[in-house]
């Protein structure tokens, strides 16, 4: 696919995205490797049918934990700069409303929240 039409390869070559909930999950498609490297071995790895491309998923047990905790340093530093006291409920909507309004690959959590690297898969 990515031979015939480059410019499709280019957009989509960046496809992936971070889902927190009681579990925390990074997938992304990779265009350009098509082996697998067994030395950077982390996660679930799979061939995409039709594609010279491959999937590849990391699982985190503990995102929700790491949720609570960024909010309640937004919580804490909320207090110290003497501004409104928001609850965990607040500052959650806030994210979730910010999520819901942000470009594809731009929202604000991933970017804040991301204990690995792209490169850390390939």
């Amino acid at each position: 696919m990515c031979r015939n039409r480059k410019w499709l390869c280019r957009l989509i070559k960046k496809i992936g995205c971070t889902v927190l909930g009681t579990a925390g999950i990074h997938i992304f498609v990779d265009f350009e490797n098509n082996q697998v490297d067994p030395q950077k071995m982390l996660g679930y790895t799979f061939p995409l049918a039709g594609l010279s491309a491959n999937a590849k998923m990391v699982s985190n047990m503990v995102a929700s934990l790491n949720t609570d905790w960024l909010i309640d340093i937004y919580s804490e530093i909320g207090n110290e700069l003497g501004s409104k006291n928001l609850n965990k409920t607040e500052i959650l909507q806030l994210f979730e409303e910010s999520a819901s309004n942000s470009e594809p690959a731009n929202i604000f959590i991933f970017l804040l929240f991301r204990p690995m690297e792209k490169e850390d898969l390939l």
